[in-house]
């Protein structure tokens, strides 16, 4: 894994900035997608991938569910997983939050408030009456202790990616045999509130069949052979398209099919691991948490003070201008949320400390 870290991390760096792009370009209307609507398919396929923050998501969750059954063939017991794994989870939410009730405390003191058309997502009206200060408060440590999204949405996905790393840490724990593991996936498929939870599941299959593959070495040389190699990259594009309109369920399988096809092919190619092992891009990767957390609050506080501020100075800001402010901020504020992360949990959970690093 040491030789795979790099790589690893460079893939959740560009997950991460395509979340925080799908996200701050819908919300600015910037469509990529119709822009180059009458260009070649290739280019059209590559602008998709670049806008679309549900594929990268699921590459997130693929990923968890990955790590979780790593981790489960480590020394130490279930409720220490489950402790590190929290407190790691917990601390970064608990940052996020208090950063949004800043920007928010900021929004009212200053007057600066956007009262136009766009729609007040995250910061609720009138901040400094008690009333809705006390609910904001209690809504706070919902989202926090439970993993709740009553403050920033995109929180939603944070109480699933915890379950569902603890129920990989069990099932690989406990052995479950793989018809037992398919079983489950097949449950979460057709029934689960989160669909999300099958691409975490399949991380768990994906462990499992690189376990496999290392008592093997017959199987090894077929999976490090070009023409394999060649089949798994047609796969990951034929299970990458544009599924507009399609159910949730089935875009959601066929995307995490087309993200497990893609890493066992960065696991078996030696140069994809070497293009994408450069150290600028697995810092980015290792910040990540932090820019998922961040970049909803940040173009939230760009909209309502940002925006308003600049109003008043009689300064225009253009969509460039924008969007640098936009990355420079979440990429900042992300890197202090990480390192905090990792001081706290590092000095509360020590004996802890190799489950979630």
């Amino acid at each position: 894994m040491k030789k795979r870290i790099l790589w690893i991390d460079s893939i959740r760096f560009f997950a991460c900035f395509i979340v925080a792009w799908s996200h701050f370009s819908a919300f600015f209307n910037i469509d990529f997608i119709q822009t180059y609507m009458n260009e070649s398919a290739a280019v059209k396929f590559i602008m998709f991938g670049i806008d679309n923050g549900t594929m990268a998501t699921v590459v997130f969750f693929v990923l968890a569910g990955y790590f979780a059954s790593v981790k489960a063939g480590k020394s130490g017991s279930f409720m220490q997983y489950t402790i590190a794994r929290y407190m790691q989870l917990m601390v970064g939410v608990l940052l996020a939050e208090i950063i949004v009730f800043g920007f928010a405390f900021g929004a009212d003191v200053f007057s600066l408030r956007n009262t136009g058309d766009i729609p007040n997502e995250w910061l609720l009206p009138d901040m400094l009456q008690f009333s809705v200060f006390k609910s904001m408060t209690l809504k706070l440590v919902q989202d926090v202790i439970f993993f709740q999204s009553h403050l920033i949405g995109t929180f939603w996905c944070i109480q699933p990616l915890f379950i569902g790393s603890l129920l990989c840490f069990i099932l690989e724990r406990l052995q479950v045999r793989l018809i037992g593991v398919f079983l489950i996936f097949g449950i979460f498929f057709i029934a689960s509130p989160n669909i999300y939870s099958i691409a975490i599941i399949a991380g768990l299959m994906l462990h499992r069949f690189l376990a496999y593959e290392e008592k093997h070495q017959k199987l090894q040389k077929v999976l490090k052979h070009p023409l394999t190699l060649t089949l798994l990259l047609v796969l990951t594009v034929l299970f990458y398209q544009d599924l507009h309109g399609a159910k949730s369920q089935i875009k959601i399988l066929c995307y995490t099919i087309s993200a497990v096809c893609f890493l066992l092919f960065c696991f078996h190619c030696s140069f994809a691991q070497k293009l994408l092992s450069n150290k600028y891009l697995a810092r980015g990767g290792k910040i990540c948490f932090g820019v998922y957390l961040l970049h909803y609050p940040v173009y939230g506080t760009i909209i309502y003070l940002i925006y308003p501020f600049f109003e008043k100075m009689g300064v225009f800001c253009g969509n460039l201008l924008v969007t640098i402010l936009y990355y420079l901020l979440t990429f900042a504020l992300a890197w202090i949320c990480t390192k905090t992360v990792d001081w706290v949990v590092c000095r509360v959970n020590q004996k802890y400390k190799e489950l979630y690093r």
